[in-house]
């Protein structure tokens, strides 16, 4: 392999990509955290993107130039308290959890309530209050989200057809990641 890309389990995708990200108030019906757009190169397109990073900030239509990692990088560095629970991420962003009823009876889940598992899943101490808010949320969706993630998800490796989470990371800003379709053979 060149220097152009990433060791990502064979996809081959670039190590940089230019992108813009709008965020869920902005959009009508949003579907997740963020609409991010990469501008060039092979994985140029619009995805749904998440926030997973509650400490830092980014802005909205705002063009940036992030390294490019994905859960399967070898050679990803330490960006999470909780490294090791990105297939967790994978499960969580496969099963599409937004609009969906709490098996609970705690109502519909938001992308609020899937952003703040995304920070569980990763940090030992996620920001109560960070910057832009994240939407509607239940602490008991929540919960329900990472129980499930760890029983159902803990050896998730997406297969043809289904999500691999693709990891954008800007020095100085928030580290973001969206929702990549796993190429078929």
């Amino acid at each position: 392999k060149d220097n152009e890309t990433i060791d990502d389990g064979g996809l081959n995708l670039p190590k940089d990509a230019s992108f813009t990200l709008i965020f869920f108030s902005e959009l009508n019906n949003p579907r997740s955290y963020f609409q991010t757009i990469v501008l060039d190169g092979p994985l140029e397109g619009v995805y749904e993107g998440w926030c997973i990073d509650s400490y830092s900030r980014i802005q909205s239509k705002k063009g940036y130039v992030g390294k490019v990692y994905t859960s399967l990088s070898k050679n990803i560095p330490d960006l999470f308290d909780y490294q090791e629970n990105l297939p967790l991420i994978n499960w969580v962003i496969n099963y599409d959890f937004v609009g969906k009823d709490s098996p609970g009876g705690h109502g519909q889940y938001t992308l609020g309530d899937v952003t703040k598992s995304l920070w569980t899943l990763l940090e030992e101490t996620p920001n109560p209050d960070p910057a832009g808010g994240v939407g509607s949320f239940n602490n008991n969706r929540i919960n329900e989200i990472v129980e499930m993630a760890f029983i159902e998800g803990k050896e998730f490796v997406p297969l043809c057809g289904e999500f691999l989470a693709v990891i954008l990371v800007v020095e100085g800003k928030q580290t973001t990641m969206f929702k990549y379709p796993f190429p078929c053979p």
